[in-house]
């Protein structure tokens, strides 16, 4: 014997139907936006140039007595500032990343923006014969 779904069952399922299909949209957009997938590239290419020249500073603040700890844990950090927020390359990076990231944030708004309407529509359609079902008018109609 089959299970007979509920109308308000069916609405939540398409509901959730469409709402997965729109996550999956906008994790696409966020891996595969062009000018996004460009700066990640640059950034981590940055980076990993900013790891090889602390690389020694890194390994004696690791390797120090604990009398030279802070000081060399000051330097590594001097030189990771200087290299990151006091740089105007980093600081161009940054400004790309930003600007990428909303572009891609306003795409994947559109998405959610046209998913909702239909959501919204299937609620709106449900509640209306709900209403229906138990004789409350809707748009003039019973």
């Amino acid at each position: 014997m089959a299970v007979k779904m509920r109308p308000r069952d069916r609405a939540r399922a398409k509901s959730d139907l469409i709402l997965e299909s729109t996550e999956k949209k906008m994790g696409r957009i966020y891996d595969t936006d062009p000018a996004l997938v460009k700066i990640e590239k640059k950034l981590l290419k940055y980076l990993n140039k900013v790891g090889k020249d602390t690389a020694d500073l890194y390994k004696a603040y690791k390797n120090a007595e604990s009398d030279n700890k802070a000081d060399a844990k000051k330097a590594y950090m001097e030189a990771m500032r200087k290299l990151t927020f006091g740089s105007k390359e980093y600081t161009a990076i940054m400004d790309e990343y930003a600007d990428a990231i909303a572009g891609a944030n306003a795409k994947a708004l559109d998405i959610a923006n046209d998913a909702m309407i239909e959501v919204y529509t299937i609620s709106y359609n449900q509640v209306a014969d709900e209403c229906k079902r138990v004789g409350i008018k809707v748009n003039g109609k019973e």
